[in-house]
């Protein structure tokens, strides 16, 4: 399992939650009464190692244009040993970097 937290501070959290769901297409979200925090959930299987890879995403909103950004990553293997080849990692790269350029796009911030 990886974990990892990433605080931003943005103008337009909403269309970087909108974003990464049509990015990432998950299978569920759930949100509670208040819309400060979403929690994204998705699953992937591979034929190649027969593992699954599991991740949820949580945005929770900190005020005016703050958000902590809770993501882990784990994962499951059926196949040759149990391996997965490193794709909680390259996981976890993905969402950072994709998450990273939204906050720091400069046209998402005049929101």
């Amino acid at each position: 399992m990886e974990s990892k937290i990433i605080e931003i501070e943005n103008n337009n959290i909403d269309l970087i939650i909108e974003s990464f769901y049509d990015k990432f297409l998950p299978e569920g979200i759930y949100n509670n009464e208040n819309k400060n925090i979403f929690a994204i959930f998705f699953e992937k299987f591979s034929f190649l190692t027969k593992s699954d890879l599991s991740g949820t995403v949580i945005f929770d909103r900190m005020g005016n244009n703050k958000c902590k950004i809770i993501i882990i990553i784990s994962r499951g293997g059926s196949g040759f040993f149990r391996l997965a080849y490193g794709s909680e990692s390259r996981a976890m790269n993905k969402i950072t970097k994709f998450i990273d350029s939204l906050a720091n796009d400069k046209s998402i911030k005049k929101g």
